[in-house]
C-alpha cells in the first residue's frame, strides 16, 4: 500500500473514532475547553483501547504521531453550535425528586462520605449530582467526571450508595452498567 493511502486510511480512523468518542460520551457539556478535553482525552484512550494490536506497529505510530493534527482538523468542523452532539451536561428533565425524603437520606450516608477538608465529595455536591441526574441512568464515567476522582474511587462510593440504598443499579456489567437514584426518591 502507498504511504499516501496509508495516510489516508489512518486519518479516516482518526475521524471515526473522534466520532465514536463523541456520540459514546452522551451529553457533553457546554464550556468548550472542557469539551474538548474530553474529546481528546477520549480520542487517545480509543486509539489505545480499540486499535492497539489490530494494525501493524509501524502504521499504528504513524497514527499516534498524527493525531493531534488531525483531531485539529476534524475537531474544529464539527457542529457544536446547534444538534444533539451535548446538552448542557445535564440531563433531561424527568419526574420531580421527592427532595425532603432525598434530603433525609442524604444525612444518613454522610457517615459514608470522606471526612477530609478538601473533600472532593461531600453530602451538597452529592445531591446537586443526584438532582442534575432527574432520576435518569447515569455512567460511572459521569460521577468520576462530577467529582472529579478516579474510577476505582467513583465505584467505591457508588457501590456504598448502592448499598445504603440511595441508589439502584441497572445489574449490567462494565460499560453496560448504569446507576440512577432509588425510585422511593423519584415521584411517580
Amino acid at each position: 500500500m502507498p504511504q499516501d493511502n496509508d495516510e489516508l486510511v489512518n486519518r479516516t480512523l482518526v475521524a471515526g473514532l473522534i466520532l465514536e468518542v463523541i456520540l459514546e460520551a452522551g451529553p457533553l457539556p457546554r464550556d468548550p475547553q472542557l469539551r474538548r478535553h474530553l474529546v481528546k482525552s477520549g480520542l487517545r484512550r480509543a486509539l489505545v483501547n480499540r486499535l492497539a494490536g489490530h494494525m501493524p506497529l509501524h502504521s499504528f505510530r504513524s497514527m499516534a504521531r498524527r493525531l493531534d493534527d488531525w483531531f485539529e482538523l476534524y475537531y474544529h468542523r464539527l457542529p457544536w453550535e446547534g444538534g444533539d452532539f451535548f446538552l448542557g451536561g445535564e440531563a433531561p428533565a424527568g419526574p420531580p425528586l421527592k427532595e425532603e425524603l432525598l434530603s433525609e437520606a442524604l444525612q444518613g450516608v454522610e457517615p459514608l462520605l470522606p471526612k477530609r477538608r478538601h473533600r472532593k465529595l461531600d453530602r451538597a455536591r452529592l445531591e446537586a449530582f443526584l438532582k442534575r441526574t432527574h432520576g435518569h441512568w447515569f455512567r460511572l464515567r459521569d460521577f468520576e467526571e462530577f467529582f472529579h476522582i478516579d474510577r476505582k474511587t467513583a465505584w467505591e462510593y457508588v457501590t456504598k450508595l448502592i448499598q445504603a440504598g440511595l441508589l439502584s443499579h441497572n445489574q449490567g456489567r462494565a460499560a453496560a452498567a448504569r446507576y440512577r437514584l432509588a425510585p422511593r426518591f423519584v415521584e411517580e
